[in-house]
C-alpha cells in the first residue's frame, strides 16, 4: 500500500523499512511537539491572538459549506455534542489519527492524538470531552 515499503511483522505489531512522511496536497500534515502544538491552541483562545485577528478569527469559524446534515468553516467541521457546538479537525495516516475540538462557548480546545490507525478510537474525545464540559457547567460561572 506505501510503493517502496516493507512491513515485517514482530508480534502484534508491524515495522516499517523506511522512515517515511505523507507530504501530498492538503495532507501536508504537521509535525510538532506536544507542548508546541498546546501553544499554537492556547493563542487561538485568546482575544489578542498573535496568530489571528478578531476579524480573521470570525472569518476562520463561520459556516461556509452546507451540505445535507454536513456543515463546514475553514478548515473545520461544524458539529454538536450533547447540545453544544464546537469545532473539529481531524487527521490520520498509518499509525495515528488525531481530532482538535474548538468549543467556543466555554472557550475551550480540546486535542486527542492516538497512535493508532483504527478512527474509531476517536470516540474517546467524546468521553474525554463530557467530563470537562460537565466539570465546567458545574462550577458557577
Amino acid at each position: 500500500f506505501l510503493k517502496g515499503v516493507r512491513a515485517t511483522k514482530e508480534g502484534k505489531w508491524k515495522t516499517l523499512d523506511k522512515n517515511w512522511y505523507f507530504n501530498f496536497t492538503a495532507h501536508g500534515g504537521i509535525i510538532v511537539s506536544a507542548r508546541e502544538y498546546a501553544k499554537l491552541f492556547q493563542d487561538l483562545l485568546k482575544d489578542d491572538s498573535k496568530l489571528l485577528s478578531k476579524t480573521s478569527k470570525e472569518l476562520f469559524f463561520s459556516e461556509q459549506i452546507r451540505y445535507n446534515k454536513s456543515r463546514r468553516a475553514i478548515s473545520w467541521s461544524i458539529k454538536e455534542f450533547e447540545g453544544t457546538k464546537y469545532y473539529s479537525h481531524t487527521g490520520g495516516g498509518l499509525g495515528y489519527v488525531s481530532e482538535v475540538r474548538y468549543y467556543p462557548e466555554y472557550n475551550i480546545i480540546s486535542v486527542l492524538q492516538i497512535n493508532r490507525t483504527n478512527v474509531k478510537a476517536l470516540n474517546i474525545t467524546n468521553q474525554l470531552d463530557r467530563e470537562i464540559i460537565e466539570e465546567i457547567d458545574f462550577k458557577p460561572h
